[in-house]
């Protein structure tokens, strides 16, 4: 859904997580989830994610509500089945956007 002002847009900036995002990875990974929402559409990869705890999924809820309300786009490159099964076990599927 390409339109001309967002064809004029930067790309979105791809964010590949770690295998893990645990709460003692949280607060160090903060700083490269606040630099991609800084520039603007955010495209994250999960695909190689394995484990994730609640303070994990916490930082990608914040991290796309704050991408959506700067008006950017937020999206999943891939999903993992950690990602999912973490997701679905706390509710969080949809504040998190992943595909239904």
């Amino acid at each position: 859904m390409a339109n001309g002002s967002e064809a004029a847009r930067a790309p979105s900036t791809a964010v590949a997580l770690p295998t893990a995002l645990l709460i003692t990875d949280a607060r160090s990974y903060a700083a490269t989830l606040r630099e991609a929402v800084a520039a603007g559409d955010v495209s994250v990869d999960a695909g190689g994610l394995k484990d994730i705890d609640t303070a994990g999924l916490q930082l990608l809820c914040a991290t796309r509500a704050a991408v959506l309300a700067g008006g950017h786009g937020f999206g999943w490159a891939a999903e993992s089945p950690g990602l999912r099964g973490a997701a679905t076990a706390t509710g969080l599927v949809e504040a998190l956007g992943l595909a239904a």
